[in-house]
């Protein structure tokens, strides 16, 4: 058994860190009837968790963490001993501590202000919305919200492009 380090980072579908409800943390072992080794639950704004655990991989062996709140889908990883190993040049080195980043996306996710977001791509000067070209403020109101969040997913993967 080899004691490992796991620094869970908790975000939100914004990327920001997590600050709702309490979370469900499990650690299962996959190889072993989904056996779950820890299962703990961590208070309501909890976003940075440091676990402790003593991991056994001598034979392929593979655990999932997992974390879940209520109105929000599971988030989950899974670690093998691969994950503790890191090159050093030519070199590889298994280390005991391990970061991990995951994120709880609400089931029903809805933007929280979309209809300022038209005058952001106004003032960001989006061809979306170019004067004569693009979708009028009438136009871009009388979406219905699925639509408006496409549309400033494409803004946003133009941006990333220019």
């Amino acid at each position: 058994m080899s004691i490992k380090a796991i620094t869970l980072i908790i975000l939100q579908a914004d990327r920001k860190l997590w600050t709702g409800g309490p979370v469900q943390l499990k650690v299962t072992d996959m190889r072993q009837g989904l056996k779950v080794l820890h299962n703990k639950p961590l208070a309501a704004g909890s976003s940075t968790i440091l676990i402790n655990l003593d991991l056994l991989f001598n034979a392929g062996q593979v655990y999932a963490i997992s974390i879940d709140t209520e109105g929000h889908r599971s988030a989950w990883q899974l670690v093998k001993r691969q994950s503790f190993i890191r090159r050093e040049g030519t070199t590889e080195i298994e280390v005991d501590g391990l970061t991990m980043r995951l994120m709880l996306v609400p089931d029903k996710p809805a933007s929280s202000d979309l209809e300022a977001a038209y005058d952001r791509l106004v003032a960001a000067a989006s061809p979306l919305v170019a004067k004569d070209t693009g979708l009028s403020r009438d136009a871009y109101m009388s979406l219905e919200t699925p639509a408006k969040m496409a549309l400033l997913n494409i803004d946003a993967k133009l941006n990333r492009c220019a």
